[in-house]
């Protein structure tokens, strides 16, 4: 089931009580999850990533989301993921939206 799979990897993004940053990250990422999921459930979750992290950067640009990098490997979106995020998500080749 697709929600108890964003759920497991929730587990490998770090809750740090204080840090606003990593709690708006871990928010982003949750919900970009779920959506990616819902439009095409074979995502890589690496790219759900990328959009969150590049996402909390332009709130709190002097931060570095926490991740597991042994769990999670980064990845831009691919032109499959841009198509089929294009009208939902204002996704571009040339900008990530």
């Amino acid at each position: 089931m697709q929600i108890n799979k964003g759920f497991r990897e929730m587990t490998h993004i770090p809750k740090t009580r204080g840090d606003l940053a990593q709690q708006t990250f871990r928010m982003i990422f949750n919900a970009v999850r779920r959506h990616d999921l819902s439009v095409d459930p074979l995502t890589p979750v690496g790219q759900s990533l990328y959009r969150s992290r590049e996402a909390t950067r332009r709130q709190y640009p002097d931060s570095e989301p926490q991740y597991d990098t042994e769990f999670f490997h980064l990845e831009p979106p691919d032109r499959r993921y841009i198509s089929q995020h294009a009208e939902c998500c204002e996704l571009s080749e040339a900008g990530l939206g």
